[in-house]
């Protein structure tokens, strides 16, 4: 009888994971658009209710897809490397279920994202195309509207989104004006964050684009 039912169970992951690849992708797009919703709106409005319920419902269906995508694959069969290779494949997808619901990690919330978009990258130009063109504008603005949910209202410097905007950008590119910096620790929280997702990010690209065209030069020659 339980052989029958994780049968069954393994059977459902496996068409859950399949169908909703692409769904997933949407979801991650409409969490993104719902908690700038959340912080730009006005508490205890409709807006900010439906936001907030929003982006929970939607956080629901990544942990449900980390489930299923446990059930799937069953790891602890020893399948394709075990548990050690399940957390190499998905790594992101777990980061993005265990960490955007701490308030301080806030800016993790793009990891729902990006774990979806990653099922794009089936080679390594797809992924350097991806990191440029996706990853660094969700950090940026990510990285923007986390610390403007925290330091508005208390750090004069950020007025609005356009400053917190203009104050990610010049971390992400490192080159640290100065201008604007944040002063509650939650924030500082999320610059740290910021800038090591930054060099991360722009260091894999670097790496990346570097590969890919000296391998294409090797392949000339």
């Amino acid at each position: 009888m339980k052989l029958t039912m994780l049968n069954s169970l393994r059977k459902f992951s496996k068409n859950w994971v399949k169908i909703m690849e692409l769904p997933m992708i949407v979801l991650g797009f409409v969490f993104l658009g719902l908690y700038t919703l959340e912080v730009l709106s006005e508490p205890g409005t409709a807006l900010y209710n439906l936001a907030v319920a929003g982006t929970f419902i939607i956080y629901l269906f990544f942990a449900f897809d980390l489930f299923t995508t446990v059930f799937a694959e069953s790891p602890w069969q020893g399948n394709d490397n075990g548990w050690k290779g399940f957390f190499g494949r998905h790594w992101l997808l777990i980061l993005a279920v265990a960490l955007p619901m701490f308030r301080p990690l806030r800016i993790f919330r793009l990891l729902l994202v990006l774990s979806a978009i990653e099922t794009l990258a089936k080679t390594r130009a797809s992924q350097a195309s991806i990191f440029v063109v996706v990853a660094l504008p969700l950090v940026w603005f990510t990285g923007a509207l986390s610390l403007f949910d925290v330091e508005r209202g208390v750090n004069p410097s950020f007025q609005g989104l356009g400053d917190a905007l203009w104050w990610s950008a010049v971390t992400i590119t490192t080159v640290g004006y100065g201008d604007y910096a944040p002063i509650t620790t939650e924030g500082r929280v999320v610059a740290i964050f910021l800038m090591l997702l930054s060099i991360g990010l722009i260091g894999s690209v670097t790496a990346l684009l570097a590969n890919w065209v000296f391998g294409g030069d090797r392949q000339k020659s």
